[in-house]
Formats: C-alpha cells, sequence, structure tokens
C-alpha cells in the first residue's frame, strides 16, 4: 500500500515537473532602434543594419530570413528611424521565426542613398526577395577631382537631393500573425533615382526553373513609387511536394 502511495507521488512530482519545463520555454525576442534627427542643412549620415538568421548558412539557403538596409545621407537636414524585431520562434506559441522591420527616410540635402531589401526562405521550397534603391548619378565634372580634364559634363545629374521613404517588411509566422512575406514600399524622390527588384522563386530547382517571377524597374526624375510584394501558405510543406503557384 505504501509503495503504491510512493509511486503515486513520484507520478505527479514528474508531471508536475514536465509541466513546469514546458511553460517555462519561451523564444528570445530581440528588438533593435535607432533614430536620428537634424535640422543642421550641412548633417552627414552613413547608416548600415543587417540581421541574417544562423539557420541560412545551415540550410544552404534553403530555410530562414535576412533583412537589412543602407543609408548615406550628405550636408541636408535629417529624419532617419531604423527599427527591427525578431523572434526566434522557440516556443509553443511561436512554431517558427519571425521579422519585423521597419524604415523611415526623410531627408532633403546635397545627394542620398537609401536601400532597404528582405530575403525570406520557407518550409514549402519557396524563395522570395524584394530589393529598393534609392541613389545618385553625379555626372558634373568637377576641376578639383580632375583638374587636368578637359571634358564637359557628361550628362544630366540625379543627386536625390529630397527623399521620403517608407518601407515596411515583415517575414514570418506567430500566434497573431500569419503573413508569410509582406514588403510594403513608399517613396518619393525629387529629381532622384530608383531601382526596385522582386523576385519568387523555388529553393530545390536549379537553372532557370529556379525563379519563377521577377519584377525590374530603373526609374530617374520626380518621382512617387509604391511597390508592394505580399505571398501567403508558405508554411505547409505538403507531405513534400512542391506548392503549386495560381
Amino acid at each position: 500500500m505504501l509503495s503504491r502511495r510512493v509511486s503515486a507521488i513520484r507520478a505527479v512530482m514528474i508531471f508536475v515537473l514536465i509541466i513546469v519545463i514546458c511553460a517555462t520555454g519561451s523564444s528570445t525576442v530581440v528588438m533593435y532602434n535607432f533614430k536620428c534627427k537634424s535640422n543642421d542643412a550641412n548633417s552627414t549620415m552613413t547608416h548600415e543594419s543587417h540581421l541574417k538568421e544562423p539557420r541560412l548558412e545551415e540550410s544552404g539557403y534553403t530555410l530562414g530570413y535576412e533583412a537589412g538596409s543602407l543609408n548615406y545621407l550628405k550636408s541636408g537636414k535629417i529624419e532617419f528611424n531604423d527599427k527591427i524585431v525578431y523572434n526566434d520562434g522557440q516556443d509553443e506559441f511561436n512554431r517558427y521565426p519571425s521579422v519585423y522591420y521597419n524604415m523611415t527616410v526623410f531627408f532633403e540635402g546635397e545627394k542620398s542613398i537609401s536601400k532597404i531589401y528582405g530575403n525570406g526562405f520557407y518550409p514549402n521550397n519557396r524563395a522570395i526577395s524584394a530589393k529598393k534603391t534609392i541613389r545618385f548619378e553625379d555626372l558634373r565634372y568637377n576641376p578639383t577631382e580632375c583638374p587636368i580634364c578637359s571634358f564637359n559634363n557628361l550628362g544630366e545629374s540625379y543627386l536625390s537631393k529630397l527623399i521620403h521613404v517608407n518601407a515596411e517588411v515583415v517575414m514570418g509566422q506567430t500566434k497573431k500573425r500569419n503573413i508569410g512575406y509582406q514588403f510594403t514600399y513608399n517613396a518619393t524622390v525629387e529629381n532622384g533615382v530608383i531601382e526596385t527588384w522582386d523576385t519568387t522563386g523555388w529553393t530545390n530547382r536549379t537553372g532557370a526553373r529556379r525563379i519563377d517571377w521577377e519584377e525590374r524597374a530603373l526609374m530617374r526624375g520626380n518621382l512617387t513609387v509604391e511597390n508592394n510584394l505580399l505571398a501567403s501558405d508558405l508554411f505547409n510543406p505538403m507531405g513534400g511536394r512542391d506548392w503549386l503557384p495560381c
């Protein structure tokens, strides 16, 4: 009789211990935020941020996320905000890691560069990538840089003196959000250059069969651009079969 009670107590203790261990497991969440603001017309900023999951290289670039940006703002007024939230997905509520990335830029000055990208590789063999770039083309003749040059200006220059960017990247699946991949981009540029490049493809195919959709654009002038890319149903491997696009 006593041995039965001891066995029962042990069973209860083991059960409680399992519950405690399971309950204490939680995801690691890393949040980063960088802000810069200056009303001084001579302000200059160079900023770069980059997030890459270790499982990208471990999986041979078939699973994981990477995102980042590069901004160069020379001699002007600056209002800049860069924010990344990363959840490693190591608990029962977040079955997969997730990335939230938001970047806003307002700049008025001499010239500028603003790049942002987000690449996602998913369990159903899908790869989705988007990159947006604002840059300048300075074709003016500068005698201080080339005192022996005799040619005049090589063509029209686009310096991107005034830019306004609002970009957001969401990749992953959480208890509250099941987006998969979403890249929203809105930009206004005065006398500048904008490039966009979006692709979707397969991680289990090679050569020309890898990419099944691609969009590229190159624009110069006074521009307002809206460029969004959204994909869903990226976490069901379908028993090992390829997810078929509509």
